[in-house]
């Protein structure tokens, strides 16, 4: 094969694998974005010559209620059909205190707390930083939800305390 050929067939053979386009369309590949991964370094192959980066947010939005509701699921031991859902921009969560030996008002002030940390960049752990930057950035409000039972004890009673993340609309 002479020369000539030769860098033919890699000029060709790197023109059409050299160029690669990461598409993050998960929770977890965000949350690498976010926490300063470096993506190249992570999934681009070594003949990559260019490497652009896409974002499937509504795709990121969906795999963020669907791992945080694996996540609590797994803590109370699946004795819920669910823990987190969303409805639009709404993200609803269970309030662990329904299933676990918290008080309630714990959970909603640590959820409060990490939303306004999150708004002022002040989180330091990736994991904090992942779950409420996840969280202002694809909602605008927070539904949690606790059940509790009635005087009587014979009927569930949804308590819901919403807290608001934008006012305006300033998500993916």
């Amino acid at each position: 094969m002479n020369k000539s050929l030769l860098f033919l067939l890699i000029i060709i053979i790197t023109s059409s694998t050299g160029c690669v386009e990461h598409q993050v369309n998960t929770f977890h590949t965000w949350c690498e974005d976010i926490t300063n991964v470096d993506l190249k370094d992570k999934y681009a192959h070594f003949w990559t010559i260019s490497f652009s980066v896409s974002y499937d947010m509504e795709a990121v939005r969906t795999s963020y209620t669907d791992t945080l509701n694996q996540i609590h699921l797994e803590k109370v031991q699946h004795r819920a059909p669910r823990t987190a859902w969303r409805q639009d921009s709404e993200l609803h969560i269970l309030n662990l205190s329904t299933l676990l030996p918290i008080k309630p008002l714990s959970i909603i002030q640590e959820w409060s707390k990490g939303i306004a940390l999150a708004k002022q960049n002040k989180h330091t752990k990736a994991t904090d930083i992942c779950l409420y930057n996840g969280l202002i950035t694809f909602f605008d409000s927070l539904h949690i939800h606790t059940m509790d039972k009635d005087d009587l004890g014979l009927k569930w009673i949804d308590k819901v305390v919403i807290i608001k993340i934008h006012e305006e609309t300033e998500k993916y």
